[in-house]
């Protein structure tokens, strides 16, 4: 249990696709950096709302996270680039390895 999740939340907006969140939970499309008006149409979008009809941010943010670790948010990394590797200074390598011996 976190005490506050919004900023959990805020570091999860930064690494996944705006576009497949907003699929996700049926929402308009909101300026990815601004973590506040995301929660606030969560918020709505799963009917917590809190009295006087404010949305409820802390709690759309707890069900984010919850959404997260349970694996229905799509996310994915490509993998790092490796850099090309030179086959001749390998091969020098070697030989010079083997002249010392």
């Amino acid at each position: 249990s976190i005490d506050d999740p919004i900023p959990a939340v805020e570091a999860l907006l930064k690494r996944c696709n705006p576009a497949s969140l907003v699929m996700t939970y049926k929402i308009p499309a909101f300026p990815p950096d601004n973590v506040m008006m995301f929660l606030a149409l969560v918020a709505r979008s799963y009917g917590r709302v809190l009295k006087g009809g404010i949305p409820d941010k802390v709690g759309a943010a707890r069900s984010v996270l919850r959404d997260w670790n349970a694996g229905k948010i799509p996310y994915y990394t490509p993998p790092p680039v490796l850099p090309k590797k030179d086959s001749r200074k390998r091969g020098h390598r070697f030989v010079i390895w083997n002249r010392i011996r």
